[in-house]
């Protein structure tokens, strides 16, 4: 699964994880982090697809998978992406298997969504 998520206003991370999780990946993340993280969506994809990403937005890296925020970037993600559940579908019982169902398991004070 390929994952996008922002620190503050800066930057967006385009990431790789082999289990169906973001939002540990998430959690783990902004436990090291001062900034705020934001989980942006999920989508498919392999180790290859990450990669392919990394070199389709090489001019807006900054370091390793982080990479300068950009209008285009942002449209892309909203474009391919699918969006983390909102937390209060998930509490209500109404999320759809469309969005990330680990995304309420993510502590309070992580913030998460579009």
């Amino acid at each position: 699964m390929i994952y996008f998520i922002s620190a503050g206003r800066q930057y967006i991370k385009i990431g790789y994880t082999a289990d169906s999780s973001a939002s540990k990946r998430l959690y783990d993340m902004q436990i090291g982090c001062p900034l705020d993280l934001r989980l942006l969506g999920t989508m498919p994809g392999d180790r290859g697809d990450e990669w392919a990403l990394h070199r389709r937005w090489a001019d807006q890296q900054h370091r390793g998978e982080w990479f300068r925020t950009s209008r285009e970037l942002r449209t892309f993600i909203k474009e391919v992406a699918t969006p983390p559940m909102d937390q209060f579908e998930f509490l209500r019982g109404t999320w759809s298997s469309g969005g990330e169902a680990g995304a309420a398991a993510a502590p309070s004070h992580v913030s998460t969504g579009l």
